[in-house]
């Protein structure tokens, strides 16, 4: 009985250790999901916690907010620059911010500065600042925002931000290490870029 159980032991943890390799090898989600609409109101730290929650059920970065980091580097590696690095804080803040912009789109007014988290007119990008405070990032950084219909490629924001010139030279400065990306179907495509880690 006692080698019943020792070899049971044994066989479950292999079965175990397999599973979690197999979890930590799952591919990212193709698009973002949510069941969660937000209201029209800041949210209380309870709630974004459950908003973050979610997230990570749903799998985190989707394949699109990955390639758009990915063609961003090789857009910096062709001016010579240092590579960005994926800010989990940022990807989260981007996503929520784009999901926001699809849950209360009568707000959406062009900018960055619209809705519940908007509390200075005169800041061109007051909300997006607000949304990645909220969510942990305080630090310095620049945003770039497309606004879509529907779920764009990768290779369709890239170029769009690389043909503006204000969004140009946030992806080529130099002083940017880290970089947070977030789509939401039907919502914008957003990206934060950053020279300090929220990590």
């Amino acid at each position: 009985m006692r080698n019943y159980v020792k070899y049971f032991s044994i066989i479950f943890s292999i079965f175990l250790l397999f599973t979690a390799c197999d979890l930590d090898e799952l591919p990212p989600p193709e698009i973002a999901q949510s069941n969660i609409t937000l209201p029209n109101r800041r949210l209380t730290e309870w709630e974004r916690d459950e908003w973050i929650a979610e997230y990570r059920s749903f799998g985190g970065p989707t394949v699109t907010e990955l390639e758009v980091i990915r063609l961003i580097n090789n857009v910096r590696r062709t001016e010579n620059l240092s590579f960005v690095v994926r800010d989990d804080t940022l990807m989260m803040a981007a996503r929520f911010f784009a999901q926001q912009a699809r849950d209360l789109r009568g707000l959406y007014t062009g900018t960055h500065n619209f809705g519940p988290y908007a509390d200075d007119p005169s800041a061109s990008h007051g909300a997006s600042a607000n949304v990645a405070a909220a969510f942990g990032g305080r630090l310095r950084w620049n945003g770039g925002n497309w606004y879509s219909g529907g779920s764009l490629s990768a290779e369709f924001l890239v170029n769009g931000w690389m043909n503006s010139p204000g969004h140009r030279a946030y992806i080529l400065s130099p002083e940017h290490r880290f970089i947070g990306v977030g789509q939401f179907p039907g919502g914008i495509s957003y990206m934060y870029l950053s020279n300090q880690s929220s990590q």
